[in-house]
């Protein structure tokens, strides 16, 4: 099983010892162990627009399922979630040949938390 995970605006892989996913990718590689869990943090235009960067998303999605043939799972962040919809739609045809889910989280980002000085959001009402 493969999982893309796609961060929102101003996101990063990594600046320095901060990961914008804050090392979901290795608690997942290491919890689904044995599923043969391979995690991706995709890298897109941190200030594109969404066309833009669903345009940098969409080949990184591909290659996941080129790996290995198997089901790709889309995590996203924020502006992430609308890249990925993004890339889904204008390239409908490409994937329609594999499985695909996409999921999203808008809240809060895992920097936030990262950084520790920060308080959490308050919960939606």
């Amino acid at each position: 099983m493969r999982i893309v995970l796609a961060h929102g605006v101003l996101g990063f892989r990594r600046v320095f010892d901060i990961q914008y996913f804050n090392g979901v990718a290795a608690h997942l590689e290491k919890t689904f162990s044995s599923r043969n869990l391979r995690v991706t943090a995709s890298k897109v235009d941190p200030r594109g627009s969404i066309e833009r960067r669903a345009k940098q998303l969409a080949p990184q999605i591909v290659q996941a399922f080129n790996e290995k043939k198997e089901k790709v799972h889309i995590f996203a962040h924020s502006m992430g979630g609308l890249d990925a919809r993004f890339a889904i739609a204008k390239n409908i045809e490409c994937f329609m040949i594999f499985p695909l889910s996409v999921f999203l989280r808008f809240p809060d980002t895992p920097a936030r938390w990262r950084i520790g000085r920060m308080t959490p959001a308050p919960e939606p009402r």
